[in-house]
């Protein structure tokens, strides 16, 4: 496991894997935190509504078929050549959380959903951003509000995708 300062105020995690079975090789965690001892956070965090971001990258073991992006409404998936050919799914449970998903394979999508019971779990955790799976290198991408309370929701919604992989 190694470490690194991540900015003025965060930490870098990056951890190799000596068991496989999560379906992870290895776990990488960046924690971005509020300024606290800033005094002007304070007023500054009720505002804007402030918060710790936390963002984790997991090289997969097994390859991903398609890129899924499962993403909050209000960020829009941009034209690029990594996104040329996705397509928008539609996957009621999850629009009705205030996700889009994106895919170049929509079966793959709406079956990767379906196995790992994501609308459940997005309900119960409602911090996630966004999470990309991707094809090359074949990994994981999560984008979430740090709160201490989802922590442990986080890293069983982060696992139980490694596994269904």
């Amino acid at each position: 496991m190694k470490f690194a300062s991540f900015g003025h105020a965060g930490l870098r995690i990056k951890c190799q894997m000596n068991n496989s079975s999560d379906g992870f090789k290895e776990l990488e965690f960046a924690l971005t935190l509020g300024a606290r001892e800033n005094l002007i956070y304070y007023p500054y965090a009720l505002i804007t509504r402030d918060h710790d971001k936390l963002s984790c990258w997991a090289t997969l073991t097994d390859p991903v078929k398609f890129q899924v992006e499962i993403t909050r409404q209000r960020k829009k998936v941009k034209l690029t050549w990594e996104t040329a050919g996705t397509e928008e799914v539609k996957i009621p449970e999850l629009g009705e959380l205030g996700y889009w998903v994106y895919s170049m394979g929509v079966d793959f999508a709406s079956q990767f959903v379906k196995r790992t019971s994501l609308a459940a779990r997005l309900r119960d955790l409602n911090t996630v951003d966004s999470l990309m799976l991707e094809e090359e290198p074949s990994r994981l991408h999560l984008v979430a509000k740090l709160r201490i309370d989802d922590l442990a929701k986080t890293i069983e919604l982060i696992s139980l995708v490694g596994r269904s992989i």
